[in-house]
């Protein structure tokens, strides 16, 4: 946990077709309700992570509550909703 959020690391991670939902799902599952979850991707993944998040925040499972660019990595801040 870094400052109270739980952090998930997919730069080193090869995903078909970059579907990272089932690794963002799975992480938020083992957070409570109002838990927060940095993911970090590769900057040339961005739009990939950027879809994911969105189909979890559309599903109701979580809200995107920052996103940008840190060194060498693209995140996004997901908050547990559901």
């Amino acid at each position: 946990m870094t400052g109270g959020e739980e952090v998930l690391d997919l730069r080193d991670l090869t995903t078909l077709c970059g579907d990272y939902t089932v690794h963002l799902l799975s992480a938020l599952e083992r957070l409570g309700r109002g838990g927060r979850l940095r993911v970090l991707v590769a900057p040339e993944e961005a739009e990939e992570l950027r879809m994911a998040a969105r189909s979890l925040v559309d599903a109701g499972v979580a809200r995107i509550v920052e996103e940008g660019e840190d060194g060498d990595a693209f995140y996004v801040v997901l908050e547990k909703t559901g």
